[in-house]
Formats: structure tokens, sequence, C-alpha cells
């Protein structure tokens, strides 16, 4: 009832004009007490910013003391084992164990997101341009992908499946699109905003110099051309970081191709890594 009130008597405070000030309303429960500045009006019935002081210990209900109980662990809240339950998932625990512990490649290079062209980004997206050829049996002129998708990088080493599931914990999976040449060039100004993205078959040099271009395969963009892209379905319908990409048609939409299976399978098929594409995004200054 107290709290209902206490609604009652905000809708009221915020709803009146002339100059009434911010009032601080408290109210109790069982829980917690909490002091909250709700905001009205202003004279020049400008609404001020909301502003929300919250004065209360964390704590839940326990149904067997019929009280709210103060949360001094987190401990106290966790719910005991159950050895049943343990004993039950015990063999598949030890099974996704021995599948995600497999050594699959040896890597002989670092791959991280550091730099406009990280080694990372060029080891994704030269895979998913070679897989959706593979896959879609099209000649697909270049790729791309978003940094953020990629969520942890690669150390010299032994490369495991649980690696490559915490690189790609998403269950992307690849598409081809085309899009017309004039978008491409598109691409390449959103992709300079952003100082590079993760791609493959594409070249682009910015920056303070005179030598600037962006081209597929070595050649200058052709503007009436139809181009064949290969990327993830997320940054298709997302268009994150290339929003151009989203004005594309979409040519191969292929559910049944994870880009995190696509990942394993051309690690297992190389068996040691030691090189990657080279450099393809630059940004000199004078």
């Amino acid at each position: 009832m107290k709290i209902l009130v206490s609604l009652l008597l905000v809708f009221m405070v915020s709803c009146s004009g002339g100059s009434t000030s911010n009032k601080d309303i408290t109210y109790k429960t069982n829980s917690k007490d909490k002091t909250v500045s709700y905001p009205t009006k202003n004279t020049n019935g400008e609404k001020k910013n909301k502003k929300y002081k919250k004065k209360h210990k964390k704590s839940y209900y326990s149904r067997e003391d019929n009280r709210f109980v103060e949360i001094k662990d987190r401990q106290d809240v966790r719910v005991a084992p159950n050895s049943k339950v343990e004993d039950y998932l015990k063999p598949y625990r030890a099974s996704l164990k021995k599948k995600t512990d497999e050594v699959i490649a040896k890597l002989k290079i670092d791959l991280t997101k550091k730099g406009y062209s990280n080694s990372l980004g060029r080891f994704a997206s030269q895979i998913i341009l070679e897989k959706a050829r593979k896959y879609s049996k099209l000649h697909v002129d270049f790729a791309l992908l978003n940094n953020g998708g990629l969520r942890k990088p690669l150390y010299k080493g032994d490369i495991k499946i649980k690696d490559i599931y915490e690189l790609m914990p998403f269950d992307n999976y690849i598409v081809v699109v085309s899009v017309k040449g004039n978008e491409v060039k598109k691409m390449c100004g959103e992709i300079i905003h952003h100082h590079g993205l993760p791609m493959a078959g594409i070249a682009i040099r910015a920056g303070e110099t005179d030598d600037k271009y962006c081209r597929v395969n070595g050649k200058d963009i052709d503007e009436k051309k139809d181009y064949l892209i290969a990327t993830i379905n997320y940054l298709y319908n997302v268009g994150e970081g290339v929003p151009s990409l989203k004005h594309g048609k979409l040519v191969k939409n292929m559910t049944n191709h994870l880009f995190r299976d696509a990942i394993i399978e051309y690690v297992k098929e190389k068996k040691v890594i030691d090189k990657i594409i080279p450099v393809n995004y630059s940004y000199p200054r004078k």
C-alpha cells in the first residue's frame, strides 16, 4: 500500500507545472530502503534530468525464514550440488572435454587484433573467402568480417577445438552477397572510417598520401560490375561498420555451413599454420 501511495504521489508531482522542485520520496519494504529523486518541470517547463539514488543493501527472500536476508557472500544464494545430477552429467562432461581438448593444428605465428590490418582478421577473412568459394561453387570476389565477432586471439602453439569455439562462439553462418560496384566504393569509405576491417581479396590504401586506392583482386573497382562478397549472416543483416553491405542481394544463404565449423575444417586441413595473407589496409601519415 505504501508503494502504491508513493507511486501515486510521484504521478501527481510529475504532472504538475509551475516552479515545483524535485521531490525525494523515500519508501520502505521488507528488503530495502530507497530514496528516489523523480523529475518534475521547472518554471520554464523544461524537464530536469532523472536522478535515481538508491540506498539499500542487496538481499534475497528466504522462504525458509519467511523474510528478506542480506547477502553477505555470493555463496549464500548458490544452489548446493546435487550428487545425482553430478553423476548424471559426469560422463557427458568428460566426453565434451575430450573433444574440445583435441589438438587439430600447430600455430607458428601469433594471431591478434592489434593494428589496422590485424593478423587475426586477415586469418579469419581468408578462411571465409576460401570456404565460401568451395561451398557455393561461385567465384566470390572478396570477403568482409567485423572485428567484434572475433573474440579471442590465437598464440603460437597447439590449436585446440575449444580455442576455435572461444574465437568464434556465435552460430553465424556463411552467406554470399551480390553488391554493385558503386556500393563497393561506398564500402571502401566505410572501412576507412572504421580504420580497417577484417577483409580478404580487397586492398585499401588511404591516409595522407597521393597514392590512394581501393582495389578488388588488384584491380580498380568497376562501378557497373556486380561483386560477390563472402561474409556472415550477422554482418549482412546488421551492416555493422559497412551499412552499404545491407543494400546487396543475397545470393547464397548457407545455413548449413557455420563459420566456426569452416575455421575448424580449414585449420585441420592446414595442420601447420605459419603464414597468412599480407597486410591489405594501410593509412600512412606524413
